[in-house]
C-alpha cells in the first residue's frame, strides 16, 4: 500500500514537516528514530500546493508512529500506522488472507510432550514438554511450527512472559497475603483450629460469637444456610457469571423481605455470581508447600521467577493502567476478578524491562507477526488506542458481521466463557458454528467445542465433521472476495446469513436454524416459512444437523488423563449434493419478480432444531449474459470489471465506439447540458430535475445531480437509501438519464444513445444489482466527461490541483445555451460564432447564433429574464472564462454587451433584451476590465479592439466619453411595473466626472446603482423604497476600475492599438478635450487625500470626522449624500418582517453577511502589496492565503452543488436565502490561485 500525508484546511498553508518510524527502504526498524518525509506537488506548478502529498510505500508489517510539525513547533500532532501483516502457508507458500484465518486456542499443558503435539493437535494433561531421556529446546518448537505451517496451512500463535517475584518484587506482600488467606482456609478446612472452638464447617453465628436473647438483627439478616446452599446449588448448575455493572459497585445486594420476618432477606444471586471469587491470585508449578515453606521461595531467586500473578480485570478501573505495576494495590487489597486459567503478561515499557522478550520481539526479525487481543474497556475509543499502539492485528467481536478498520475475529466460544451447552442445548452448537464461519473476518473457537465437552476447557465424535465443512466454506469465501454480507431474521430460531462476491455475482446462503433449547424436551414449530433466493441455486454446500446415537449422548463420563466430551452425539452431513438430492428441502419453486428478477422459493421439508443447509447460489444463465455484457463495457472505466465480462456479439453499435471518443465531440456548452442544469433551467426546456419519491429532487438534471448523491451512498454502501430504493423499484430515472439527451440533437444525442444502450442491459438485470452497475454506467461517464473537460481548457486548469479544477468547472456549471437566447446577436461577419448544436454559422444564418451565457448564480439567477446580469457577467469573465481558456466564449459576451450600450452604460440586469434595466453604474467599468484582460491575457487579444461593423474601441470610447459629458436620464417604462419598491426618485440615473478628482460619481439617496444594491421592501418596518446602501457619490471600486482603464487606454495608445488620446465633451458651448493621461493623473494625485482616513484627527481632508471610527483604512465611499452607516447584521432573513428597520425583509443584504466574492480581490491585494513589503512578509502572507481558500476547498468538497456559495451568514454559517452556487464567488477565488 502507499499512504499518502495530506494537509487539512487548518494547515494548508503553513510549514508542515512529518516524520516518522517506519524504515526508509533498507534500513532497521528503530522505534526510537524518526525521518522526515518529503512533500511532492502532483500538480507541478508553484504556488498551487493543494495535492501536496508526503507519502509511505508500506511493505513491512507492525505499527508505527509519526508526527507532524508546524513552523518553529516541531511537534503538534502524531498518531500511529499499523500495517497488516502478510501471513503464507503451506508448500508453496500462498498468502493467508486475515479475513480467511480460523483459529482454534490451546491450553499448550494439555498437549502432552512435544513430539506427541501433532496427534493430539488432530488431549493428556501432562505439564512436560520434554518426555523422559529428551530435552526439547526453542528451536524444536521452531521446527514443529514450521511443520504445521508448511504441512497443514496452520499458523501459530501464542501468549508468553508474565509477572513474578522476580521482575515484579513490589507482588511480594500480595503473594504472602494471598498464601496466608489461602493456608488458613486449608487448616480450617482441615480441622487444625477445632480445639479452639472453629470447627471445618462454620455453619452458624456460635462458633464465632455469643447470641444476644433480643436477636434483633435477625429482622434484618439472611438465612445464611439457605443462601449458601442456593449459591452452591447455583455454582453447580453453571450459572452465568456476569460482567461487572457500568458504575463498578461492589457490594453484594441483599434484597429486604416485606414481611419483615427473622431471616427473612435474601440474597441477590446475580450480584453474588458477580462479586464471587474463588481462585488464588498466584500460580506456581511446586508440589504441595507448607506456608513456612512457601515464604522461604521469596529469597531463591530461581524459584521466585515462577510465582506467577494471575491477569483478570478490575471492576469500574481505568483499562489504560496496568493493574499489576508498581504502585497498584490490586492484588494487595483483592480488588482482582481473577482469571485462573491465564497468568498477567508482562511486556514493560523499554527493552531493559524485559530483555528476552523484547529481542524476540524485533520487526526485522520477523514483520509478519499476527497479533491479537480481546479487550473488556467497553469504548471503541479505547480500543482503538490498544490496536494503534500494540499493532493488534484483530479484535475478538461481537459487532454485526461486517469488516471493520481493525480486522475482527469472531468466535463461537472463548476459553474463558461458559460452554455453551451449559446454557443451551447441545444441538445449538453447530448452528452457532454455521453463522461464525459466514462472517467476514477471522473466525475462532476454543478446543473443547467440537467434541462437544459441556464443561469450560481451560485453556471424538462431536460436531467435527460439520465444523471442518465450515471451516473450509469460511475460507474460501474470504479467498474467493465474498465480501458482502446480509443477514436476516427469518423468524425467531432461523437465520439466515448471504456472502456474495460483488465481481461474479455469485452468493453463498447460509441457513441455520439455532436450538438454544433442548429439542427433546421443547416444542419447536413445525411451519417453517419458505426462502425466496434470488438467482439459480447451483448446489447445497452442505447441510447438516446433530444427532444422538446413543443414551450416553444424555450424560458426561468425565476421565482422569483426557478430556471428554459427549460421545453419544454426532453430525450427520452431506456436502456438494444438488438440491433434488437434499434432505432438507421438499421442493425448490422457480419464480420471478418482474421481467428480470429469477427467484427460487425454498420449502423445507426437515429444518430441525439444530440444523444448517448452505446453498451456493448464482445469477441465472440469462442474467449472467447481461451482466457479463455490461461488466465488458464497462472495462473502458476500470479494468477491474474484466472479471465476469463476456462479449456480446449483437450489442448495439453506439457500444462498439468508446464513450471518450463519442464525447471527445462534446462542446463546453454541451458539457453544460449533460452534466449541469438546475430545476429553473430545465424547466425552461420543459422538463425539470429527477425528484425521488419520500425523498428530494435532485440538484442539477445532468450527471452532477446524481454523482452528488451517489458520493454519499457509496463510501457508506447505504443501499437502503431512497435513492437506491427507487433505482430497484423501476426504470423511471434510468430512462430520464438518457431520454433528457436524446432531445437534444447533436453529439449529446449520440451520447443519449451510448446511455439508452448500456441501460438496456441494466433493465434486464437483477432489481437487486441495478443501483451498483448504475452508479459505475454514470461514474465512468461522469469521470470521462471531466477529463475531456479539462482537455479543453487552458494549461493552467490542466496542470492544476484538485482545488483548480473544481473551481475552473464552475465555467461549465454557470456557462450554457439555454433553449431562449439569452444575448443579443453579433455582427454576421464576426468569424467562429456558435450556433445550437456548437457548429459554427455563416454570415447568411446570423439568427442561427446560439452564443453561451454566464448565469450569475444557482438556482435564483439561472433562467429567464434573471439569468443574465452586466455586473455579475463582467465581475466573473477574467476568472471563469479567461483563466479557463474559453476565449472564443468570453470575446462574444464582451461584444455581445458591447451591442447593448446605452447612455454610455451597459444594462444591470439585460433580461433576454426585453427587460433590461440601466440602473447601475458600475456595470459598465467591470466590462471595461474585462476588455482590457482580453487583450492582455489572450493570444492577439487586441483583434478584439478591431471587430467588424463597429469597432469595439468606438464603443470603448463612447463609454469613456458619455461620462465625462455627464450621464442623466430616467429609466425606461419607470414605475411599479419594473420595480414595485423604488420610490420616483430612484429611477433617475446620474452618472459623470468630477473635473477636479477624476473620479466618476453618480446616483442618489434614493437609488443604489453599485453591487450593494438591496432596496428596503417591507412596509411595517417602514423601510420600503429606501435603498439599504445607495453608496452615491464616489464608490471605490468603481474609482479603482476607472483608474485601470484610463491608465491602460494611455498605454494602448501608445503603442498605436487605441486611436483616441483624449475625450471630447461639450461645455458652456465649446467643445472642451480631457486627455486620458491627465484623467488618470487626476486620480492618481487625489485618490489618497479623499479615500484614505487619516491617522490625524485633525486632517483637514476629513470633512465627516464624527462618523470616524477606525483610522488608517480606505472609505468604502466618497462623497455621498448620506453618508450614516447602517447597522451591521450577520444573519440574512429575506422572509423576516417585522419591525426592525434594519433587518425586516433582509434589509442587510450587504451588511453583515459574509460574501464570498470581495474575499478574492482582498486575497489578492493582499499578495501584490506582500511582494512589494519584501520576501519574509511574502511567504506569510501566502501561507494565510492558503489557508483561507482550504475552507472553500472543503466546501467544494462537500457541496452537493459543487460550487461557491453566494454568501454566508456571520462565522460562515449556511444561509438558506443564498444561491448555492454563484458565478463571481468561484470566479474570484479562482483568480487568487492564478496568482498564487
Amino acid at each position: 500500500f502507499e499512504l499518502q500525508f495530506r494537509l487539512g484546511p487548518t494547515l494548508q498553508g503553513k510549514r508542515v514537516q512529518v516524520h516518522t518510524n517506519y524504515p526508509a527502504e533498507g534500513q532497521r526498524f528503530d522505534r526510537l528514530k524518526f525521518r522526515p518525509l518529503e512533500w511532492l506537488n502532483p500538480a507541478g506548478q508553484r504556488g498551487d500546493d493543494y495535492d501536496e502529498f508526503c507519502k509511505l510505500d508500506l511493505l513491512v508489517a507492525g505499527s508505527y508512529q509519526y508526527y507532524f510539525g508546524c513552523g518553529e513547533d516541531e511537534k503538534v500532532g502524531s498518531g500511529y500506522i499499523v500495517v497488516d501483516p502478510v501471513l503464507r502457508v503451506g508448500e508453496d507458500n500462498h498468502v493467508l488472507p486475515l479475513d480467511c484465518i480460523t483459529i482454534q486456542t490451546y491450553l499448550a499443558k494439555c498437549l502432552g510432550p512435544l513430539d506427541e503435539w501433532p496427534d493430539r493437535l488432530r488431549l493428556d494433561l501432562n505439564p512436560e514438554f520434554s518426555p523422559q531421556g529428551k530435552n526439547y529446546t526453542w528451536s524444536d518448537v521452531g521446527s514443529l511450527v514450521e511443520r504445521l505451517r508448511r504441512d497443514w496451512d496452520m499458523a501459530c500463535i501464542t501468549d508468553v512472559c508474565g509477572y513474578n517475584l522476580v521482575n515484579s518484587p513490589h507482588l511480594r506482600p500480595a503473594w504472602v497475603l494471598d498464601r496466608a488467606l489461602w493456608h488458613l482456609g486449608c487448616d480450617v478446612a482441615d480441622g487444625n483450629y477445632a480445639e479452639r472452638g472453629l470447627p471445618p464447617l462454620i455453619h452458624n453465628q456460635q462458633h464465632i460469637d455469643v447470641f444476644l436473647r433480643v436477636r434483633l438483627w435477625e429482622f434484618l439478616q439472611v438465612n445464611v444456610e439457605k443462601a449458601v446452599e442456593q449459591f452452591q446449588k447455583l455454582l453447580h448448575s453453571g450459572g452465568e457469571r456476569l460482567a461487572p455493572s457500568p458504575e463498578g459497585k461492589k457490594q453484594l445486594r441483599v434484597l429486604k423481605d416485606p414481611q419483615y420476618r427473622r431471616f427473612g432477606n435474601t440474597v441477590d444471586m446475580k450480584s453474588a455470581l458477580q462479586l464471587f471469587r474463588p481462585h488464588s491470585y498466584f500460580t506456581f508449578p511446586f508440589d504441595k508447600l507448607t506456608f513456612d515453606q512457601e515464604m522461604q521461595l521469596l529469597s531463591q531467586e530461581d524459584q521466585a521467577c515462577h510465582l506467577l500473578a494471575h491477569n483478570g480485570w478490575v471492576m469500574g478501573d481505568d483499562p489504560l493502567r496496568n493493574f499489576a505495576e508498581p504502585g497498584s494495590q490490586v492484588y494487595l487489597r483483592r480488588e482482582l476478578v481473577c482469571w485462573g486459567d491465564s497468568i498477567k503478561l508482562r511486556y514493560g515499557d523499554k527493552p531493559e524491562d524485559c530483555p528476552y522478550l523484547w529481542a524476540h520481539m524485533k520487526k526485522a526479525i520477523k514483520p509478519n507477526l499476527y497479533v491479537i487481543a480481546e479487550l473488556f474497556t467497553g469504548s471503541e475509543l479505547i480500543d482503538n488506542v490498544f490496536v494503534n499502539r500494540l499493532g493488534i492485528t484483530s479484535l475478538p467481536s461481537l459487532r454485526p458481521l461486517v469488516p471493520c478498520v481493525a480486522h475482527a475475529m469472531f468466535l463461537d466460544v472463548t476459553h474463558d466463557n461458559q460452554c455453551p451447552i451449559e446454557i443451551r442445548s447441545v444441538y445449538d452448537c453447530l448452528p452457532s458454528s454455521a453463522i461464525v464461519s459466514m462472517a467476514c473476518c477471522a473466525t475462532g473457537s476454543t478446543r473443547g467445542y467440537d467434541e462437544l465437552v459441556p464443561h469450560q476447557v481451560s485453556l471424538q465424535t462431536g460436531i467435527l465433521a460439520g465444523k471442518r465443512a465450515l471451516n473450509k466454506l469460511h475460507q474460501e469465501l474470504a479467498a474467493r472476495g465474498f465480501t458482502q454480507v446480509y443477514v436476516d431474521q427469518v423468524d425467531e430460531d432461523i437465520v439466515a446469513v448471504t456472502r456474495h462476491s460483488p465481481s461474479t455475482h455469485q452468493s453463498v446462503v447460509a441457513v441455520a436454524r439455532t436450538a438454544f433449547r433442548d429439542p427433546h424436551t421443547h416444542h419447536y414449530r413445525h411451519d417453517i416459512p419458505p426462502m425466496f433466493i434470488p438467482g439459480q441455486i447451483e448446489e447445497v454446500v452442505l447441510e447438516a444437523h446433530t444427532v444422538c446415537t446413543s443414551s450416553q449422548g444424555a450424560s458426561h463420563q468425565t476421565e482422569q488423563t483426557s478430556i471428554t466430551g459427549l460421545l453419544g452425539y454426532t453430525v450427520e452431513i452431506q456436502e456438494h449434493i444438488q438440491l433434488k438430492d437434499s434432505q432438507v428441502v421438499r421442493r425448490a419453486d422457480i419464480t420471478s419478480k418482474g421481467h428480470s428478477e429469477f427467484v427460487q422459493e425454498i420449502v423445507f421439508e426437515k429444518l430441525m432444531p439444530g440444523s444448517v443447509i448452505v446453498f451456493r447460489v448464482s445469477l441465472d444463465p440469462g442474467s449472467q449474459e447481461l451482466v457479463g455484457a455490461l461488466r465488458h463495457h464497462l472495462t473502458q472505466f476500470n479494468p477491474l470489471y474484466r472479471t465476469g465480462a463476456r462479449v456480446d456479439d449483437s450489442s448495439p453499435t453506439v457500444l462498439n465506439t468508446p464513450l471518450q471518443k463519442i464525447m471527445s465531440k462534446l462542446t463546453l456548452a454541451d458539457m453544460n447540458m449533460l452534466l449541469y442544469r438546475c430545476d429553473a433551467e430545465e424547466h425552461e426546456d420543459g422538463g425539470g430535475c429527477y425528484n425521488v419519491p419520500s425523498w428530494l429532487p435532485l440538484k442539477y438534471g445532468g450527471l452532477q445531480g446524481i454523482v452528488s448523491v451517489m458520493a454519499d451512498i457509496r463510501p457508506k454502501n447505504d443501499l437502503g437509501h431512497p435513492f437506491c430504493d427507487n433505482l430497484r423499484q423501476g426504470d423511471w430515472l434510468i430512462d430520464y438519464v438518457s431520454n433528457r439527451l436524446l432531445t437534444k440533437g447533436g453529439a449529446l444525442e449520440e451520447v443519449g444513445r451510448w446511455f439508452q444502450a448500456m441501460f438496456h442491459y441494466l433493465k434486464h438485470a437483477p432489481r437487486y444489482l441495478v443501483p451498483c452497475y448504475f452508479d459505475a454506467i454514470i461514474l465512468g461517464a461522469y469521470t470521462t466527461a471531466l477529463d475531456l473537460i479539462f482537455n479543453q481548457m487552458s494549461r493552467f486548469v490542466q496542470n492544476g490541483s484538485s482545488l483548480v479544477k473544481q473551481l475552473a468547472l464552475g465555467s461549465v456549471q454557470m456557462c450554457g445555451a439555454g433553449v431562449y437566447k439569452a444575448l443579443p446577436l453579433l455582427s454576421p461577419r464576426l468569424q467562429d460564432v456558435p450556433g445550437r448544436h456548437g457548429d459554427d454559422v455563416g454570415e447568411e444564418q446570423q439568427q442561427q447564433q446560439h452564443c453561451v451565457s454566464l448565469a450569475a448564480g444557482l438556482p435564483h439567477f439561472s433562467s429567464g429574464i434573471f439569468r443574465c446580469w452586466g455586473r455579475d457577467t463582467f465581475i466573473s469573465l477574467r476568472g471563469l472564462m479567461l483563466l479557463t481558456g474559453r476565449h472564443l466564449e468570453a470575446r462574444n459576451m464582451i461584444l455581445a454587451f458591447a451591442g447593448t450600450l446605452r447612455y454610455g452604460l451597459i444594462p444591470n440586469l439585460l433580461g433576454q433584451g426585453t427587460a433590461a434595466r440601466y440602473n447601475c453604474r458600475d456595470a459598465v467599468w467591470w466590462w471595461l476590465q474585462c476588455v482590457q484582460d482580453y487583450c492582455t491575457l489572450v493570444p492577439r487579444g487586441t483583434d478584439i479592439l478591431s471587430c467588424p461593423e463597429q469597432p469595439l474601441y468606438d464603443v470603448v470610447q463612447e463609454a469613456l466619453q458619455r461620462h465625462m459629458q455627464g450621464i442623466q436620464f430616467r429609466e425606461h417604462n419607470a414605475g411599479p411595473q419594473i420595480d414595485r419598491n423604488m420610490s420616483s426618485q430612484g429611477f433617475n440615473v446620474e452618472a459623470q466626472v468630477d473635473q477636479d478628482t477624476g473620479f466618476v460619481s453618480g446616483g442618489n439617496r434614493y437609488n443604489c446603482g453599485t453591487w450593494m444594491d438591496k432596496m428596503g421592501e417591507s412596509e411595517k418596518a417602514q423601510n420600503k423604497g429606501v435603498p439599504a446602501t445607495p453608496r452615491d457619490g464616489s464608490a471605490v471600486e468603481i474609482v479603482g476600475l476607472c483608474k485601470s482603464t484610463v491608465r491602460w487606454l494611455v498605454h494602448l495608445h501608445g503603442q498605436g492599438l487605441f486611436p483616441y488620446a483624449t475625450v471630447t465633451i461639450r461645455k458652456e458651448g465649446r467643445n472642451l478635450s480631457v486627455p486620458y493621461a491627465e484623467w488618470d493623473r487626476k486620480i492618481q494625485e487625489n485618490f489618497e487625500r479623499h479615500f484614505y482616513v487619516s491617522p490625524d484627527p485633525h486632517s483637514p481632508d476629513e470633512s465627516h470626522p464624527d462618523l470616524v471610527h477606525k483610522r488608517g483604512i480606505y472609505k468604502d465611499s466618497y462623497g455621498a449624500s448620506s453618508p450614516c452607516d447602517m447597522v451591521y447584521c450577520g444573519v440574512y432573513d429575506n422572509e423576516l418582517d417585522n419591525d426592525n428597520f434594519n433587518r425586516a425583509r433582509g434589509f442587510n443584504y450587504h451588511q453583515g453577511p459574509e460574501w464570498l466574492w470581495p474575499v478574492g480581490y482582498f486575497l489578492r491585494a493582499k499578495l501584490y502589496f506582500a511582494k512589494e513589503m519584501g520576501q519574509e512578509a511574502y511567504e506569510k502572507t501566502v501561507h494565510m492565503v492558503k489557508n483561507v481558500l482550504s475552507h472553500h476547498s472543503v466546501h467544494l468538497e462537500r457541496s452537493s452543488w459543487k460550487g461557491l456559495p453566494e454568501l454566508t451568514n456571520e462565522n460562515g454559517q449556511y444561509c438558506p436565502f443564498s444561491c448555492e452556487t454563484q458565478a463571481w464567488s468561484i470566479a474570484t477565488i479562482l483568480e487568487v490561485l492564478y496568482d498564487l
